[in-house]
Order: structure tokens, then C-alpha cells, then sequence
């Protein structure tokens, strides 16, 4: 077998391989159930709120930053909408009452970001860093 042939032959074995160990780990992922409250935060709401946050530093300046912020907070919004299902809360009271600040601010994100409103949207800063915080003082293990 040529030299050629044989580099070939690996990189289609290791090809191979790559994607067996992916379409694993992606099964394994969904088989496990829903993400975790800490992949929620982590991997959703601190990213997406993130585009909130920086908006009046960092402002849209085309259309197709527009439609990255206005996912971000529809993201937001979907992720906060989550915690106040029975499965994601902690409890009754508490729990339902800090989701539901990140529900509202995450809401009024959203529609500020289909109307493109840069002020309305840097206003949120406030409401959601008190949604965040608020939640954060009830239920983020103290280290």
C-alpha cells in the first residue's frame, strides 16, 4: 500500500472514530434528561443576560446583531420561563417569586429587543441585576 493510501486510510479511521465518540457523548447527553439548574445558569442565563447588560456599551449596529440580541433574550425569557415550572423550582414561595423577577425582566427584554430599543433595554439593567442577585442571595451555595 502506498504512503498515500496509508495517510488516508488513518484519517478515515480517525474520522471514523471522532464521530462514533460525538454521536456517544450527544446520546448519552440526551438520554440523561433535562440540563441541570447550574448548566441553565451557566450555559444560558449568564450569556444571554450578558447581551442585556452590555447593550448600552455595546450596541446592536446591524440587523443581524439586532436578531442575536433579540434571541438572547427570547433565550432569556425561555430559560426564566423554565424556573417556574414545578420540575425546576425549589420550593413554592421563594423559588416562584425570584424566577418570576427574571421572568418579568427577561420579558421586557424581549420586547425592547423586537422594537430595538436601546434605552428601554439598558434600563433593564437594574431589574435584572435585582433578579439575578435576589435569586443568587436565596439559593447559590455559599462557598
Amino acid at each position: 500500500m502506498k504512503l498515500k493510501h496509508r495517510i488516508l486510510a488513518f484519517g478515515l479511521l480517525a474520522v471514523s472514530y471522532s464521530v462514533s465518540v460525538f454521536a456517544a457523548d450527544v446520546k448519552s447527553v440526551a438520554m440523561r434528561g433535562p440540563a441541570t439548574l447550574k448548566e441553565l445558569m451557566t450555559l444560558i442565563v449568564e450569556p444571554t443576560s450578558n447581551g442585556v447588560f452590555y447593550v448600552a456599551s455595546q450596541p446592536p449596529k446591524n440587523d443581524a446583531e439586532w436578531k442575536t440580541l433579540q434571541g438572547q433574550a427570547l433565550t432569556l425569557l425561555e430559560a426564566a420561563n423554565s424556573l417556574t415550572t414545578t420540575n425546576r423550582s425549589k420550593d413554592k414561595k421563594q423559588w416562584m417569586a425570584d424566577a418570576k423577577l427574571l421572568q418579568e425582566a427577561s420579558k421586557t427584554a424581549f420586547a425592547a429587543a423586537m422594537a430595538k430599543n436601546i434605552t428601554a433595554l439598558a434600563d433593564l439593567n437594574d431589574p435584572l441585576y435585582t433578579a439575578c442577585s435576589t435569586c443568587h442571595e436565596h439559593y447559590l451555595p455559599k462557598r
